[in-house]
């Protein structure tokens, strides 16, 4: 990113790895100094972490109904270079996906049948395969969904009122005797697994390359839910080995708009956006 005009901006949403039982309360370390460089510095660096970039940098969007992963591969000889929105792809391919293998995006979905986890395009045809061959009178398994939801939506701290697609499944959790979190942490493992495979095939990683990723969340969204997300993220890559890791960059989604649609139109003009000559508007529906 152009930090020259974002890092204002970029500098409040940048969090370093919080315990998820802090509470709203506590401090929020920013993990990003008031440097100009092209990547952030590490706090306490010196100047040549400035410009010592990751491998790749992956973008993870965690959506309440799909979720999808893009990525970013750098070459430190370049580290002044803006990216461009060409050079950043997306993982591609995932398991069951049929007719929508070149999408890149998967469902935010899991069920467990016989003690085993399936998710995304998965979770659907396994139900089916299950209903048909055992013919349950209650309909079997449930499909898990809207785990964003419920994660943010936390019913000991006086949540909002929940609508029956919801309820059914904090139902189904109970039967299946797991948290949110609990799976949450089984969906994004099986996501970045899928995912270091895919760059395993199409980008020869080997995973000792040094990786940065990037999670956006919704405006507003509670911070506890937040720093959990991080907790399951960080245990998942390492889990994994996902390469040499590095912090987590969090931002908000409108943030994350806006950063991009400054870097397009800096990228496309070759100049300096002038706030007194270029504006733009968002808007989410």
């Amino acid at each position: 990113m152009n930090t020259k005009n974002l890092g204002k901006a970029s500098r409040k949403l940048k969090r370093s790895y919080q315990d998820s039982t802090t509470t709203d309360a506590d401090p929020v370390n920013p993990s990003v100094s008031d440097s100009h460089s092209t990547r952030p510095r590490i706090p306490g660096g010196s100047d040549e972490t400035a410009v010592n970039l990751p491998d790749y940098i992956l973008g993870i969007d965690f959506g309440t109904t799909m979720t999808s992963i893009s990525y970013l591969r750098l070459d430190s000889s370049e580290f002044s270079r803006t990216a461009v929105p060409s050079q950043i792809k997306f993982i591609t391919q995932w398991p069951g996906a049929g007719q929508y293998r070149n999408t890149g995006e998967v469902p935010s979905e899991v069920i467990y049948i016989d003690g085993n986890m399936h998710w995304g395009y998965e979770a659907q045809e396994r139900l089916k395969d299950y209903q048909q061959k055992c013919r349950p009178i209650d309909g079997g398994p449930k499909v898990l969904r809207f785990m964003k939801i419920l994660l943010a939506n936390d019913k000991s701290k006086g949540a909002r009122p929940e609508g029956i697609r919801l309820r059914e499944v904090r139902e189904a959790l109970e039967t299946l005797g797991k948290s949110v979190r609990d799976v949450v942490e089984d969906y994004l493992t099986a996501v970045l697994r899928e995912a270091k495979e895919f760059l395993k095939k199409h980008e020869e990683f080997e995973g000792r390359e040094k990786v940065e990723f990037s999670m956006s969340v919704p405006a507003g969204w509670p911070m506890e839910a937040t720093w959990i997300l991080q907790a399951i993220i960080e245990g998942a890559t390492k889990e994994i080995g996902f390469g040499r890791l590095e912090p987590l960059f969090i931002i908000n989604e409108p943030e994350a708009a806006s950063a991009f649609t400054l870097d397009a139109e800096v990228a496309a003009s070759k100049t300096e956006v002038s706030h007194r000559e270029s504006s733009f508007r968002l808007i989410r529906c």
